[in-house]
């Protein structure tokens, strides 16, 4: 979904073939259709050459040390970069200090104005079951879990 991969289902690659095309008209996953919304949304950025989903955020990985499951999918901190750079974002070696961060603004592509995280430049990831006694949550740095990270590259948008 991060690269904007295209999903073609057996019979849309046949109607193609035949000249009746119903790409991206029925869910792709049938027995999920919220995965199957954000591929729909991941599909047609990519086709309409838009920003990736993380793009130009920066992100510092606080957890999960040890691999954690998050809707069925066993999670580690490694995982957790290698999906972060596919979309776009930036994995930092350090975390960013509210000092540092004030100065430069960016406005995420895919976050809407009443999403949380719009103008939202710096974030720190934290495992779900350790979160960390001091949280962020000014407008050029925030805390979120390792769940909003796996849940809005499912549904392909920042909340």
């Amino acid at each position: 979904m991060l690269k904007g991969l295209i999903i073609l289902r057996q019979e849309w690659t046949d109607d193609i073939i035949k000249g009746t095309v119903k790409l991206l008209s029925e869910p792709v996953l049938e027995n999920n259709i919220e995965l199957s919304n954000g591929i729909k949304k991941a599909t047609i950025n990519h086709l309409m050459n838009k920003p990736k989903l993380f793009d130009g955020i920066k992100f510092y990985l606080e957890g999960p040390d040890d691999a954690i499951n998050i809707n069925g999918l066993s999670i580690t901190k490694d995982f957790l970069k290698l999906l972060i750079s596919t979309g776009d974002g930036i994995n930092l070696c350090r975390a960013p200090a509210p000092r540092t961060v004030e100065d430069f603004k960016t406005f995420p592509f895919h976050a809407t104005t009443q999403s949380g995280v719009f103008g939202c430049s710096n974030i720190i990831i934290f495992n779900d079951n350790h979160p960390p006694k001091l949280q962020y949550k000014m407008q050029q740095l925030q805390h979120k879990s390792t769940k909003w990270l796996i849940d809005c590259i499912m549904n392909f948008t920042l909340t």
